[in-house]
């Protein structure tokens, strides 16, 4: 078995390039606006619906083969620095759970609150699409969609091998942030 502690190291360092390319990126887009008197735009959040998109996505991968397993957990929970799936769950109900509950609990009730809240994750991420999909557009001399794409593949790979195997579900599994990658390159194909 592959060193956990290894992989999920090289996984950290991965998402903290993204966290500082897409910290770079809003901040840019908060200095053009400020530039044209919008001021109602922050960076933070940003960042944070990033880091949702993120730890949902790697929830519905990790749950794909009707088990969760503690590193599988472990990885999603301690990777990003902003959002915290569990805590913005909590924020949506009026029930309070923890990664443990989630860990300790059935697959099919995980399954069914991903499924539940599928819609207002994607709402989240439409603005992370625009930001990105802008940033990306007038910076022509680098491909930042092509670098965040492979840093999040990498990242899903080094999650699916936190318990031991890698099943065909969960490299098959229906995952909303390369969902939103691709509606990235759609935009920046027009």
């Amino acid at each position: 078995m592959a060193d956990l502690q290894k992989i999920y190291d090289g996984c950290k360092k991965i998402y903290d390039n993204c966290y500082h390319m897409i910290e770079i990126m809003s901040s840019g887009i908060k200095t053009f606006m400020d530039s044209k008197g919008v001021t109602d735009y922050n960076p933070e959040v940003t960042l944070i619906k990033f880091d949702l998109l993120l730890q949902y996505s790697l929830l519905q991968i990790a749950t794909a083969d009707y088990e969760i397993d503690r590193n599988e957990l472990i990885f999603i929970r301690d990777l990003t620095e902003k959002g915290d799936l569990v805590n913005y769950l909590n924020t949506l109900s009026d029930s309070q759970i923890s990664w443990d509950d989630i860990y300790q609990g059935d697959i099919f009730d995980l399954r069914e609150i991903l499924d539940s809240v599928k819609d207002r994750i994607k709402k989240l991420s439409e603005e992370f699409v625009m930001v990105f999909s802008t940033c990306d557009l007038v910076t022509p001399q680098h491909d930042y969609l092509s670098d965040l794409t492979d840093n999040i593949l990498c990242i899903i790979v080094g999650l699916t091998s936190m318990d031991g195997k890698v099943e065909s579900s969960e490299t098959n599994a229906d995952c909303l942030i390369l969902h939103t990658l691709d509606e990235i390159k759609k935009i920046k194909c027009r």
